[in-house]
């Protein structure tokens, strides 16, 4: 994948799949923000995200927990959008 980056899977908080069939995940950077990204692989112990397709959701954990399901939906939807208009 062009423009990417590894995480380790540990820092996944949440999974999902878009109504388009595109699997998302939520992940805590190093900063402690927490982003989504719609087009990663999984190699082990760790995830290579697409930073094309990566948005940022909330600044921390805490506000996380906070989010419903549609406005985490609704940023991933725009990851994919983002990463579909840029191509991969």
């Amino acid at each position: 994948m062009n423009n990417s980056i590894t995480i380790p899977a540990g820092a996944v908080m949440s999974e999902g799949r878009l109504g388009n069939g595109t699997n998302y995940i939520v992940y805590v950077d190093g900063s402690g923000e927490v982003n989504v990204c719609a087009a990663y692989t999984r190699k082990g112990n760790s995830i290579t995200i697409c930073t094309r397709y990566v948005r940022r959701l909330c600044g921390s954990a805490d506000d996380f927990e906070k989010l419903g399901e549609a406005a985490i939906k609704d940023t991933a939807y725009g990851a994919y959008m983002d990463g579909a208009a840029q191509g991969r």
